[in-house]
């Protein structure tokens, strides 16, 4: 059995003699000393499996190996603490560097006879690489590392939980590792926490609810496990109060990009305007450097007509990252709704220029030639549109106008059929969606509903009217 800080399915904690690597196990007597409290008190606290519970536990597992220098497992365990603390922080964009440094494995893991105390150790050497700023450059030698670790300890539950991190060294699922940790150990939660993204990934919904809910059981501030289960049951359109799920995340990390963003978005699909600004807001307030929440921003106050704090929010984001598209293509909508065609087209261009494939802004650039009475590089947007998203209404509508000034009946009323097929798809999506809105008491969102499909309404009406007219030339 390996020693670490996984813990194993048949028992919540080390014993004596496994903690300390020996064959038999100390006779402490009624008090084990103080070193052993500690090193249990960090066990706990790690498996919490948050940053807050990460720190907590390597100043208990370095107060142990102060006490008991000569248990090389503290000062692992101390390391592999700080290891995590780092892979959280680089996940939510923050210095990272301390945290790393004091990852670093210690020394006297070179000179261990133990052959769980080794596995540990290689552990330890692939989750660093893990961490390194182009992981592809070192993926085989992160690979080679875990299956070393395996090698020794092969039903270590956080081996397998690295080796899932890292990937299959071929392509496919040959063996699935993270379904053998939570095979080995139900019991952590972030194990119930990776096979809730993965069975949600596969669209098993409700298997996937029900990880993150055990993840949740098992640690109760596992905030990355609310955001999970709110995201799941958004995507089941459970009738939950997903909104508390979302808040209670936000509550134990409020610095939680993640959580955030989530957040932010679950409010914005429910055009509740001001609380999805609040949520960017507090990433931004958090990390000012956050392109991605400038670009949330601009796009919800396009939205809600809100034009000039819309080219700020854009502006910003191209201030901290100039090749954001989506700010450039935000930014020509600002400028197209404002009626400078001359400026909305360089955004748009600008846009394509950095992701080529980038159907939106191929359809504003689209707009900008057409409503210029440029219609052969109007026609040729439309058509790398269509091309690429097969179901764009409007695409098809703006080249049936073309089409059909340019007396191409044939053409232009398959155009406005396909139009209207795909108007008439958003339609009924968005009459479900009011259908839900109304049963939750979402009324902006409901009105929102009801104002798209009525659009909508008036839209397909125009293409009946424009076939109408192409079938009598």
């Amino acid at each position: 059995m390996m020693i670490d800080f996984s813990g194993c399915a048949k028992r919540s904690a080390l014993g004596p003699s496994e903690r300390r690597g020996s064959s038999q196990a100390p006779n402490y007597g009624p008090v084990p000393p103080e070193h052993v409290k500690l090193f249990e008190e960090g066990f706990a606290a790690f498996r919490e499996f948050t940053p807050e519970g990460y720190m907590r536990a390597f100043q208990l597992f370095g107060r142990a190996a102060e006490l008991e220098p000569e248990t090389c497992l503290y000062q692992l365990h101390r390391a592999q603490a700080s290891l995590f603390l780092a892979y959280e922080l680089q996940l939510n964009g923050d210095d990272s560097t301390t945290a790393f440094e004091r990852g670093a494995t210690p020394p006297c893991a070179a000179a261990t006879s133990a052959s769980s105390e080794a596995a540990f150790a290689v552990r330890l050497q692939a989750f660093r690489v893990l961490q390194q700023p182009n992981l592809t450059a070192f993926r085989v030698v992160a690979l080679d590392a875990i299956e070393d670790a395996l090698e020794l300890e092969p039903d270590d539950p956080m081996s397998l939980y690295v080796q899932s991190r890292i990937g299959p060294r071929r392509g496919g699922i040959e063996n699935d590792p993270l379904a053998r940790a939570l095979t080995i150990a139900p019991d952590l939660a972030l194990i119930q926490y990776e096979a809730g993204i993965q069975m949600r990934n596969r669209r098993s919904l409700v298997d996937a609810e029900n990880a993150f809910k055990r993840a949740i059981e098992l640690s109760p501030r596992h905030f990355r496990s609310y955001v999970g289960l709110a995201r799941t049951l958004l995507l089941q359109d459970d009738g939950d109060d997903v909104e508390s799920v979302f808040k209670r995340a936000v509550e134990i990390a409020p610095t939680f990009i993640e959580g955030l963003f989530a957040f932010g978005d679950f409010y914005s699909s429910a055009v509740e305007t001001e609380l999805a600004a609040e949520q960017y807001l507090g990433a931004l307030a958090h990390n000012p450097k956050l392109d991605e929440a400038h670009v949330k921003l601009a796009f919800l106050y396009l939205q809600g007509g809100r034009i000039d704090e819309a080219e700020r929010a854009a502006l910003s984001a191209i201030e901290v990252n100039a090749s954001s598209h989506e700010a450039h293509y935000c930014l020509g909508n600002v400028w197209y709704e404002r009626g400078d065609l001359e400026r909305a087209q360089a955004e748009y261009e600008r846009a394509i220029k950095i992701v080529q494939i980038y159907p939106e802004a191929m359809y504003g650039l689209g707009r900008v030639h057409f409503d210029k009475g440029r219609f052969d590089p109007a026609i040729e947007q439309f058509n790398l549109v269509i091309r690429y998203v097969p179901n764009h209404a409007n695409a098809y509508f703006s080249r049936a106008l073309i089409r059909g000034e340019r007396k191409q009946t044939k053409e232009a009323i398959e155009d406005c059929d396909f139009a209207i097929r795909y108007y008439q798809v958003e339609r009924d999506i968005a009459a479900a969606s009011l259908q839900r809105a109304i049963a939750r008491g979402l009324l902006r969102k409901a009105d929102f509903e009801i104002k798209k499909m009525s659009r909508l309404d008036e839209t397909m009406e125009r293409v009946r009217k424009l076939k109408t007219t192409i079938s009598y030339y």
